[in-house]
C-alpha cells in the first residue's frame, strides 16, 4: 500500500487584477480575476472573495472568474486555494477601483 502525506499548502497568487488597478464600466460589465494555483499533487478548488463575501468556487484550471462589476469605489479580492489532500492557502489581498464609464 501506497500512502502520501501532503501537509504542505499549495501556492496561491492573485494575477488579475492588479493592485490599484482602475476599471471603469456600468454595472452590466464584468471584471476578469484569475488566480495562479499551484500544487505537487493537484488543485482541489478555489474560492473566491471579493469584500469579505464569497462570490465564486472554481473547481478546474484555469482558475478565473468573471465578477459582474457592482458598486462603485474601492473593492477587495483575495482566494482561497485548497489542495487535493485539503491544505488551504489565501492569495494576499488587492484593492482595485471601479469608476463610472
Amino acid at each position: 500500500v501506497h500512502v502520501t502525506v501532503d501537509n504542505e499548502p499549495p501556492i496561491g497568487e492573485l494575477v488579475f487584477p492588479q493592485e490599484g488597478q482602475i476599471f471603469s464600466g456600468g454595472r452590466t460589465e464584468e471584471v476578469a480575476i484569475q488566480v495562479d494555483a499551484q500544487d505537487s499533487f493537484g488543485i482541489e478548488r478555489v474560492v473566491f472573495f471579493i469584500d469579505g463575501e464569497e462570490v465564486a468556487t472554481v473547481s478546474e484550471e484555469p482558475f478565473s472568474i468573471r465578477w459582474q462589476m457592482g458598486t462603485l469605489g474601492s473593492h477587495e479580492v483575495y482566494a482561497d486555494v485548497f489542495d487535493l489532500a485539503g491544505n488551504k492557502a489565501s492569495t494576499e489581498p488587492i484593492e482595485f477601483t471601479i469608476n463610472k464609464q
